[in-house]
């Protein structure tokens, strides 16, 4: 039954390697002309793409399989919310996106 009070949740597991994660920072970069956002560790790299879906790419190192970032395509539309509050550069604590996602 579809209503307006279903929500759907999504399982979060825990990995040893989220702690070594956690203190890392995630830089970004937003191509505003293209609205693409691009999410990285250290540097943009080369990596091996994963597709998760038509607008969600996961970037893994294809040496160690880590992750080495994320695009998101058609960013505004994903996250209308933060439009105008995201500068076009910047980097955040790994941690604060976690424990953000996680409330």
């Amino acid at each position: 039954m579809r209503g307006t009070d279903e929500r759907e949740f999504h399982i979060v597991t825990y990995h040893p390697e989220m702690e070594a994660m956690k203190q890392r920072k995630l830089r970004y970069h937003y191509d505003r002309e293209a609205d693409v956002m691009y999410f990285y560790f250290h540097r943009p790299r080369k990596a091996k793409t994963v597709e998760l879906n038509a607008d969600f790419l996961l970037r893994l190192d294809p040496v160690t399989e880590e992750v080495a970032g994320l695009t998101v395509i058609s960013f505004s539309q994903h996250f209308s919310f933060l439009q105008g509050k995201v500068p076009d550069d910047g980097e955040v604590e790994t941690k604060t996106i976690i424990k953000t996602l996680l409330a």
